[in-house]
């Protein structure tokens, strides 16, 4: 009324991921030969060397988003205008209607406290029904989250040719159902195998617990040391993530011309991450360790990653239950700053023109797309800061977009007109710079249980070749593999893949016949001038020892792309060269 205008609005979704995976549920056997010394010979007899079995993986996710916003536009003064408002975001926790849901405590890992659902159940874990963990709900709710909005126009000489805005927003983000997938950990989706089974036909018989795989465990579900090979979860109070958005510029019209500089920002907070907490250590770089007693082979090679992880040495009773395991750290953050400049011209003289140029820089911690993903864990226990690097994958320093739409005027003379009235030419480019990319070193160096994170030393000061092109792009010579036991002194994202330009024409023209007929003609080139893009060069370092040489497909620092589709497998370096099409298209 009068100079507000509020609006208010409410929104509801109910979320539902419903599958079932039965993957080994049937069971498996293995014969040996251990028996008779050949294995068709044990198969005959009955005799198994082992028999493994899966229980089936229940996914089944719900939940509900709920928000309520309301917001005012108020018309301040003819040359200002002030927009306000606020949204209720409440997070309802993702739900199990089949309880499977668990997290790992430290603290009742350390103290020896046991599940009440599942008392067979390692020193740690925490099921769905448990103390602090609802029935069914992998997170409590959070109720009290609120979002602000303002945003601010004002015409400074008010004479509708110029404005300057600002905004700021504050926005939450929930976590989508990959998260959840804890229906693969035990008892639900638990991988058992028992060796030299009796019976084949009953091969569960002579286990203490019988079948532990009908379609819910039972209470006494007997979980086995070392079977545990991945076990994650959310702390008992996950935070969600947020992100505050803020902006400001200034628009300008001259002519047929509008102007804009604005300036982009972002800050994001509580990031998901995975903490992996029971990395393996890394104990010197002698052959033997002792470990609670024991005597460790094999102490400074891979060969005793399981042996050396943290929890065996912080709970010699419960510590070799476990595998791999990630922890949810939502302590993860981010912020992107850019500047963006663009020009428009629109319908006159018969062409319209779009520019835009950005130039922005992205900085974040190592978020996760899912739980208990290697690839996407913290390189280091508790350092979430050691990936903090500019943003995989979305960090592109500069890009500039251009396109052109000309429309050739209707000329005088009906022969006139008919060759060169009428036709329509586009354009569009893009240019832009490379993304950041790690130098991994594949091998676990570090000793830490995961070498798919770990990074290289760079021993020169420029990494890239003189000459870098298709034939090479990173300077093998430049990197080498960490000492044992210890981290590379690469930072994360440090370096860049190449980077992009794009020109893409068409040119086009629709003859009219009778009211009710027509035929178009039309040619577009894709890659016009036909410039060479290169993939992004591989780079993970131990490829470069197993391919010897700069140049040969996959070696490292070489762009590579496997391109799979159709026939076999295609390795190129080079993305699509020009690309010409031609159309007709009759209309009645």
């Amino acid at each position: 009324s009068g100079s507000h205008q509020i609006s208010f609005g409410m929104l509801f979704v109910n979320l539902k991921a419903t599958a079932i995976n039965y993957l080994n549920s049937n069971g498996t056997f293995t014969f040996s030969g251990q028996t008779t010394g050949y294995a068709l010979a044990d198969f005959l007899l009955g005799k198994a060397a082992s028999f493994g079995q899966s229980g089936p993986s229940y996914s089944d996710q719900h939940q509900n988003v709920f928000g309520i916003y309301v917001q005012d536009a108020w018309k301040a003064t003819r040359r200002l205008t002030i927009n306000a408002g606020v949204r209720w975001d409440p997070f309802f926790g993702h739900t199990n209607p089949y309880n499977e849901t668990l997290t790992f405590s430290m603290q009742n890992f350390l103290a020896g406290t046991l599940s009440q659902r599942f008392p067979n159940a390692p020193a740690g874990l925490i099921f769905g029904g448990d103390p602090g963990l609802p029935n069914g709900k992998y997170s409590p709710n959070k109720m009290n989250n609120f979002s602000p909005r303002l945003g601010i126009v004002w015409d400074p000489k008010g004479d509708g040719k110029m404005s300057i805005r600002a905004g700021y927003g504050f926005f939450y983000d929930f976590p989508n159902f990959a998260f959840d997938q804890f229906g693969f950990s035990p008892p639900w989706g638990a991988s058992l195998t028992i060796n030299n089974p009796a019976n084949i036909a009953n091969p569960w018989a002579s286990a203490p617990a019988g079948n532990p795989f009908p379609l819910a465990p039972p209470n006494n579900f007997p979980f086995v040391k070392g079977n545990l090979q991945l076990t994650y979860g959310y702390p008992l109070d996950v935070k969600p993530t947020y992100v505050q958005q803020y902006n400001l510029s200034i628009q300008r019209q001259v002519g047929s011309w509008l102007f804009s500089g604005s300036y982009v920002g972002n800050s994001t907070r509580h990031l998901w991450l995975n903490n992996p907490v029971n990395q393996s250590q890394f104990l010197g770089n002698n052959p033997t360790c002792v470990i609670n007693g024991a005597t460790i082979n094999s102490c400074n090679s891979t060969a005793s990653t399981a042996a050396r992880r943290r929890f065996n040495s912080l709970s010699p009773t419960w510590g070799t239950y476990f595998g791999e395991t990630e922890v949810l750290d939502e302590g993860g953050n981010a912020n992107y700053n850019g500047l963006v400049l663009s020009a428009l011209h629109r319908f006159g003289h018969n062409f319209t023109t779009s520019s835009n140029f950005t130039w922005a820089r992205c900085i974040s911690d190592l978020y996760a797309p899912a739980l208990g993903l290697s690839t996407f864990s913290e390189t280091q226990l508790n350092n979430r800061r050691a990936d903090r690097g500019d943003c995989p994958g979305a960090d592109y320093r500069t890009v500039f977009n251009q396109t052109v739409v000309v429309t050739s005027p209707k000329l005088a003379g009906r022969a006139l007109n008919m060759m060169a009235g009428g036709w329509k030419f586009s354009l569009s480019a893009i240019i832009s710079s490379g993304p950041p990319l790690n130098v991994n070193t594949v091998l676990d160096q570090a000793l830490n249980g995961n070498g798919a994170v770990q990074r290289v030393n760079q021993i020169l000061p420029d990494v890239y070749l003189p000459n870098k092109g298709k034939d090479g792009w990173l300077n093998p010579k430049a990197f080498a593999q960490p000492a044992l036991g210890t981290y590379g002194n690469m930072g994360a994202q440090a370096i860049r893949g190449p980077g992009y330009f794009l020109l893409n024409t068409g040119l086009s023209r629709a003859f009219r016949i009778t009211d009710w007929q027509s035929l178009e003609i039309r040619g577009e080139a894709f890659n016009l001038p036909n410039v060479v893009n290169l993939y992004n060069p591989v780079t993970g370092f131990n490829t470069a020892l197993a391919g010897g040489t700069v140049g040969g497909p996959g070696t490292f620092g070489v762009p590579t792309f496997a391109n799979t589709s159709g026939l076999g497998a295609v390795t190129q370096s080079i993305n699509d060269p020009r690309i010409m099409q031609f159309a007709l298209k009759y209309v009645f």
